[in-house]
């Protein structure tokens, strides 16, 4: 009986998880997934504890979890000394929470359920993404009840200012979190397809469709990021004739956005957005954010102001909006760790980063004869690398989807790690690594 109990918790746990991840990871900033989000995400954390002292989950030691550990630890006691303690502990219970996925051991059938449920959400993502292009002011008209039910006339203005500037967010009513959302689609995509050599003819058109929705966002970076993942997938897969596939896929795609830009004035807007050098060159014009995070840093250069706290200090220090406080984060998440944690905390994020890349493609290449595992681990490698590329430009690290996603990709290698390696004792990159739970 007691085992029962133990396996209806776990279960459950499993269960939510599969539900509320893609919830919390690309249904968009709309008000309603938008308030529902950090509930979601601290429901996740507490299950977690409930599931471990009810149900044996396991507290797995190895240098990926290690250094996640160090690193909300050090978010946590920065709260101390923060110079925005509010805001600190906001961000950092997102953080200690997003944590807990790294000890997911899911089931594999669970892993495959939260892709194809984030798969579907993409799906709807981007063809509200489209139809915005080619019906005026489409989301403000017939889908208010979705990106503005309560007709917030701040909510009204920031799409309008989107649409001002010829980029499109459907649904997801941002373009930032619409380029991410198209991202998890195409990270889906060409999981699927570097681990089975080949797409169904209907995934190739939603490859093409998450492709074309993520122009029209006009994020740039976000944009570099699913060619970089392609590159990198290309030269340690083992497809047959990746080359050759790869040239005939790179000259379709170029074709497609040459014919598109011909037509849909949108494209043709990003393509000259995307090679205008005086643009690519200030970086959006960041530098009075990035000066502003140079200084904070030299104010406390070894431990740091606290987590999430630059917003507050660069208001104090003379950067406005509208007079009103900076909220928007510096715009490099690398810089902006940095200057809020100083060089001890930026040392074990950096490392964190980096080992868990290493464990991600060192594990990729045991798992290439296994479809599955291969499948979710190519999964996690595009997400480790949208997150590590777009932090240089842009927030990932300060937003709770991407965040929680991030770990959760991290937690999907643990998991198959310890699927192929069942035993309580394990050498791992050559350090002992212990097994640790209630039996």
């Amino acid at each position: 009986m007691k085992n029962e109990k133990k396996f209806t918790i776990a279960d459950l746990w499993y269960t939510f998880l599969a539900l509320a991840l893609p919830v919390i990871c690309v249904s968009g900033a709309s008000p309603i997934p938008f308030a529902l989000r950090p509930y979601l995400i601290y429901a996740t954390g507490i299950g977690f504890v409930l599931a471990f002292i009810f149900s044996g989950i396991k507290i797995r030691l190895n240098s990926v979890t290690v250094l996640g550990f160090l690193l909300v630890s050090y978010m946590s006691i920065s709260l101390f000394y923060s110079y925005d303690a509010a805001a600190t502990k906001s961000l950092m219970f997102i953080y200690i929470c997003s944590f807990t996925l790294l000890f997911t051991d899911m089931p594999t059938d669970k892993f495959e359920l939260v892709l194809k449920i984030c798969y579907v959400f993409c799906i709807v993502m981007a063809f509200s993404i489209i139809i915005s292009v080619f019906i005026n002011n489409c989301m403000l008209r017939f889908f208010s009840f979705i990106v503005n039910p309560q007709h917030s006339p701040s909510i009204t203005a920031a799409i309008q200012r989107e649409l001002s500037e010829g980029t499109y967010s459907g649904f997801v009513r941002e373009r930032t979190d619409a380029a991410f959302v198209m991202n998890v689609g195409i990270a889906i995509s060409y999981s699927k397809f570097f681990s089975q050599g080949k797409l169904k003819k209907l995934d190739v058109f939603f490859l093409a469709i998450f492709i074309i929705a993520m122009i029209f966002t006009g994020k740039r970076m976000l944009f570099v990021v699913s060619v970089i993942c392609f590159a990198i997938f290309m030269l340690i897969s083992n497809i047959k004739n990746r080359f050759f596939k790869t040239s005939v896929i790179v000259l379709l795609a170029v074709s497609l956005v040459f014919m598109a830009s011909m037509f849909v004035p949108q494209v043709s807007s990003f393509l000259s957005r995307f090679l205008d050098s005086e643009n690519l060159s200030t970086i959006g014009q960041r530098d009075m954010l990035w000066n502003s995070m140079i200084s904070m840093f030299k104010s406390n250069p070894v431990f740091g102001a606290g987590l999430n706290s630059f917003n507050s200090y660069a208001y104090n220090h003379g950067l406005l909006v509208g007079n009103r406080e900076w909220t928007y984060n510096g715009h490099n998440s690398y810089l902006q760790f940095l200057a809020e944690l100083g060089v001890v905390g930026f040392a074990i994020l950096v490392m964190f980063i980096a080992v868990a890349f290493y464990t991600s493609i060192k594990l990729l290449k045991a798992v290439r004869d296994n479809r599955l595992y291969s499948k979710i681990v190519y999964f996690s490698v595009y997400i480790q690398v949208l997150i590590a590329v777009y932090a240089l430009t842009g927030n990932p690290l300060y937003s709770r989807q991407m965040v929680v996603m991030w770990f959760l990709s991290i937690g999907m290698v643990n998991s198959i790690y310890y699927k192929l390696n069942p035993v309580t004792e394990k050498r791992m990159f050559g350090r002992k690594e212990r097994l640790y739970g209630i039996e």
